[in-house]
């Protein structure tokens, strides 16, 4: 049954939200969520129009059961649904007022964090001489006499880690930095006092934060500073964000994929978080009552079984990826890079002219020694 009939439905969306809903340099709207009701537009016989943002640039406040943004609009009548980043992990508010679609992606909120400035190059040489070297290196027989164990241990380090270490890796050993130990875990993040940024479009993050029952997560919501959305022109708010990032006095936050797509086009040494918080379903939001939801689930959990919606997903994320990264990288030796073998030189040296030294005073104490010895055994 075409319940459709070639009807337009109206979307409200914002098309600042990769992979889900963008904008592409020629206008063209597309996206992960684009795609999906782009197929159902074909299997059940409507079309669809879109927005670039809502009246107010916001995407969701709720006042007294009224809602503002994209959820406004569809709640007043004037859209049908919302198609932007909506999870189910954030807030129940909205089902209160709208019906919910079933579950299509499932997503949480990343962390992004400036890269620690890398150690001085010479320490790069020290490397082979950390303990966790000497621990990680093991053999299946052990010598039982202490001679040879001692010899088995200067063959090990000697022979297996400098040599190996020096010849073969000596590019990478030169030229690859390393940096202090990163954060990896929330708990990580709020133990470090650093503030968390977000630019603020009505999403419901910063209120779960508070409201979490977490201690750390309450913590980083009291930290929370927002960055306020007074137009259009959210390339400026985000560029305002990197640069909160790269002062290191603040972490960065967004959904996950979107993040990963920010970073890649800035200018930044970063680093992500390996948590995220808040994952959770994805879903697309209704006016309450609307006769259109359980035509659009049927078709979403097709897509969703066969796969297709993950697939689209991965191909977004990698056409992203091929994309010129502006991250910097070191192309090749430098000064810079030589000032461990700099140092080095200049160690061997010292420690030729003290051995130099200490066998040129070996020598004269020996001499001086020996004609002590053949002036008392003349005397006698």
């Amino acid at each position: 049954m075409d319940e459709f009939q070639g009807k337009t439905l109206h979307l409200a969306t914002d098309v600042d939200d990769f992979p889900l809903v963008y904008e592409l340099e020629d206008g063209t709207v597309t996206g992960l969520n684009i795609k999906i009701i782009a197929e159902l537009a074909l299997r059940f016989n409507f079309s669809f129009t879109t927005t670039k943002k809502s009246p107010d640039f916001l995407w969701g406040n709720c006042d007294n059961d009224s809602w503002s943004g994209l959820l406004g609009l569809v709640q007043s009548g004037q859209k049908e649904l919302t198609i932007n980043y909506f999870s189910m992990a954030l807030d129940l508010k909205p089902h209160v007022h709208f019906d919910a679609s079933i579950p299509y992606f499932w997503e949480g909120f990343g962390f992004a964090l400036k890269m620690p400035p890398p150690q001085p190059p010479w320490k790069n040489l020290l490397s082979p001489f950390q303990i966790q070297g000497f621990l990680q290196q093991s053999v299946s027989v052990t010598p039982s006499s202490p001679g040879l164990r001692m010899a088995n241990f200067t063959w090990w380090l000697f022979c297996l880690l400098v040599t190996l270490y020096y010849s073969s890796n000596l590019f990478a050993v030169l030229t690859v930095p390393v940096f202090p130990q990163r954060l990896s875990t929330v708990k990580d993040l709020e133990k470090s006092g650093l503030r968390l940024a977000m630019v603020y479009y009505g999403e419901f993050l910063s209120e779960a934060l508070l409201t979490s029952g977490n201690a750390d997560l309450e913590a980083l919501g009291r930290r929370m500073d927002l960055i306020e959305l007074p137009d259009a022109d959210s390339a400026r708010h985000y560029q305002q964000l990197l640069l909160y990032m790269k002062s290191g006095s603040h972490a960065i936050t967004e959904t996950f994929s979107f993040l990963q797509a920010l970073l890649r086009r800035s200018n930044s040494s970063h680093y992500l978080l390996k948590e995220q918080i808040f994952s959770g379903p994805l879903v697309f939001f209704f006016r309450k009552g609307s006769r259109w939801r359980k035509k659009i689930n049927s078709g979403i959990r097709r897509l969703t079984e066969a796969g297709v919606i993950q697939k689209w997903y991965k191909d977004l994320m990698e056409n992203r990826k091929n994309e010129p990264d502006k991250t910097t990288h070191p192309s090749g030796l430098t000064l810079y890079h030589l000032q461990g073998p700099f140092l080095l030189f200049v160690l061997e040296n010292a420690v030729a002219a003290a051995t130099l030294v200490a066998e040129i005073l070996s020598y004269k104490y020996s001499e001086r020694f020996r004609q002590r010895n053949e002036s008392n055994e003349s005397a006698n």
